[in-house]
């Protein structure tokens, strides 16, 4: 993959917010939930860079102001975005980069603003992940619309967008994106576009390596992308100085790397050099983990080196894990009970027990009753919607 499977050097991300739906009504991709009391949406951690840092909010807060029923969420370092049953997006953060969509810089940090989409257009589902200050959108035609900071142009377009724009691809149902780069399902072949080692790149170009056949999930974190195939196979390419490929060497590769068969559902993690880990559930509900584990990611106990091949995470007595998100540094674990558990870094609040602790090293359970969780990364937070 010449140039989504690693970004440009230089990018500072210092948090983003976290946050989590709790009710069993929760529908995603779009899909209506039923008679049951629609989702809350829960809030914390922290929203932006460096310079554009937000004050942590180190406990799960609730958002109001999204109309209808929560469908789908995804979030990038800069903001949060739901949409809801009407095909509405509505986003809440910094917007300094116009990573609100909204034709200006303003912030909206608690109250979740309307993303300005051009009149007709209806959106389908989200991104699982999006990637630094920039944000995408599917609609009901298959096209796929970008805005915010678009450093990289990852965007497979150039320069910064205040509002959604139409992007140069059709027929797309998955996309996602990480730091400078992103990855788009598109007719059923795989482009990319974005930075590499300080370059970038706005032509979406064909990923090559991967086998025949659909694939299922797109996944992506700092500088690290991946392909979860329809008959369960894992592939992972990009950075791997962390052994975040799942390959037992620390040896960057730009050619998809086969990790895992098997496997149901799969997150990434890591936001610079110095983190990324990966979190995969089997079919057969073994959990699998490798990668980074210096704040204690990887929730096995340990804080150390990083994990080269897949090991085996055990969860809390008693547990069933059956969906995984993972952040910068922090992983968080949705059991079959919906309850929510987090290990990781915390030192900007994204555990969510209050606290702005250095590293939490085994599952901690934060709320009750989540039905969705996700998280995107940044240095030192993350985010779970």
């Amino acid at each position: 993959m010449a140039n989504a499977s690693r970004l440009g050097d230089g990018v500072k991300i210092k948090t983003m917010a976290i946050l989590a739906v709790a009710s069993t009504a929760l529908a995603l991709c779009a899909q209506t939930a039923g008679a049951q009391a629609p989702p809350t949406l829960y809030s914390w951690g922290v929203f932006g860079n460096d310079s554009q840092v937000d004050k942590p909010v180190p406990v799960p807060t609730v958002i109001s102001g999204v109309p209808g029923t929560i469908v789908a969420m995804t979030t990038s370092n800069a903001a949060t975005y739901v949409l809801n049953s009407a095909g509405q997006v509505w986003a809440f953060g910094f917007g300094g980069t116009g990573a609100l969509g909204r034709g200006n810089t303003r912030s909206h940090f608690t109250t979740p603003a309307r993303v300005k989409f051009p009149e007709g257009v209806v959106i389908a589902s989200l991104p699982n992940q999006d990637p630094f200050g920039t944000a995408m959108a599917i609609d009901t035609s298959g096209n796929v619309w970008g805005w915010g900071s678009n450093n990289g142009d990852e965007l497979c377009l150039s320069g910064e967008q205040l509002l959604p724009v139409e992007l140069p691809l059709s027929h797309v149902t998955l996309a996602t994106g990480g730091g400078w780069h992103s990855l788009y399902d598109a007719g059923g072949v795989l482009y990319q576009c974005g930075g590499n080692e300080g370059t970038v790149d706005p032509t979406p170009t064909v990923v090559t390596g991967l086998p025949s056949g659909t694939i299922r999930t797109l996944v992506s974190s700092y500088e690290d992308s991946g392909a979860l195939m329809s008959n369960g196979a894992y592939w992972d390419w990009g950075l791997n100085d962390n052994g975040q490929i799942g390959d037992g060497t620390t040896v960057t590769t730009e050619t998809p790397f086969h990790v895992l068969s098997g496997v149901a559902q799969v997150a990434q993690g890591g936001s610079a050099g110095g983190n990324g880990q990966t979190i995969a559930i089997l079919t057969s509900g073994t959990v699998k983990e490798w990668g980074a584990n210096g704040d204690g990611q990887l929730c096995n106990g340990t804080v150390g080196g990083p994990v080269l091949t897949p090991q085996t995470l055990v969860p809390p007595a008693g547990v069933t894990l059956e969906s995984v998100a993972s952040g910068g540094a922090t992983t968080y674990l949705l059991d079959s009970a919906g309850r929510l558990w987090a290990c990781g870094r915390d030192s900007s609040g994204q555990i969510g027990d209050g606290s702005l602790t250095k590293e939490v090293d085994v599952p901690q359970q934060v709320l009750s009753n989540v039905a969705a969780v996700s998280s995107t990364g940044s240095g030192n937070v993350a985010a779970i919607l």
